[in-house]
């Protein structure tokens, strides 16, 4: 009996239960966007990270650890996982 013969598709959604819901939703692929990504600006990028980045982080390896957990190594890394901080 689908939504057309008297029941809401909100109402199939919570008969089959949320964690079938979120496992048929996870499974769905999500194609990347089809988007160019312009050039860099290596010295305005640096200026931005000194500004706004460099009192909470470093990005060179073997960094220390100030307020913020070193950036070196980031891309790749699981978010929430350096040692030492709490993440929310």
């Amino acid at each position: 009996q689908g939504p057309s013969r008297g029941r809401s598709l909100r109402s199939v959604a919570f008969s089959l239960g949320a964690p079938f819901i979120l496992r048929f939703v996870a499974a769905m692929p999500i194609p990347e966007p089809d988007v160019e990504v312009p050039e860099g600006d290596l010295k305005k990028g640096a200026k931005l990270f000194k500004a706004k980045c460099a009192q909470c982080h470093t990005c060179e390896k073997g960094g220390n650890a100030k307020q913020g957990p070193p950036l070196y190594g980031v891309m790749g890394r699981q978010s929430g996982t350096y040692d030492g901080f709490a993440y929310s």
